[in-house]
């Protein structure tokens, strides 16, 4: 029987090495068109996986990645983005189509580093995630 997602994402946590008991405490948070947003991101995987399929992503319409630091380096070294995708969401900048990375920056870091082009994920529209409106 398949894990939870949940499950998952903390035993991911625990191989990187990074599993804190208020894991589900962390947040994301985005800034698009002048609006920020953020939430918990045990409530945006709990949605993505009930709501959305599981889908390829181009690499190549997602941001930069951040800019890390040795320690999140080796914890993007450890990131497992061929069983753990990640949770993303479409957006609309400067006219065209990109995607914004709201769990699994590391994930996508180290994918790129090893020169992959495509990530699974879940992909949820903007109009979605307009609940968490940062206010």
């Amino acid at each position: 029987m398949k894990q939870p997602f949940n499950e998952q994402f903390r035993r991911m946590q625990k191989l990187a090495g990074i599993l804190k008991e208020d894991w589900d405490k962390e947040n994301w948070l985005l800034h698009n068109a002048g609006i920020d947003y953020k939430g918990k991101i045990k409530d945006i995987v709990d949605m993505a996986t009930k709501e959305y399929d599981l889908v390829d992503i181009e690499l190549s319409r997602i941001g930069e990645s951040p800019i890390y630091d040795k320690d999140n380096i080796e914890r993007a070294e450890k990131a497992d983005y061929i069983e753990f995708p990640i949770v993303a969401v479409e957006l609309k900048k400067e006219g065209k189509d990109s995607i914004g990375v709201l769990d699994g920056n590391h994930r996508v870091f180290q994918a790129r580093k090893n020169k992959k082009t495509k990530l699974k994920g879940y992909l949820i529209p903007l109009k979605d995630i307009e609940k968490y409106i940062k206010q």
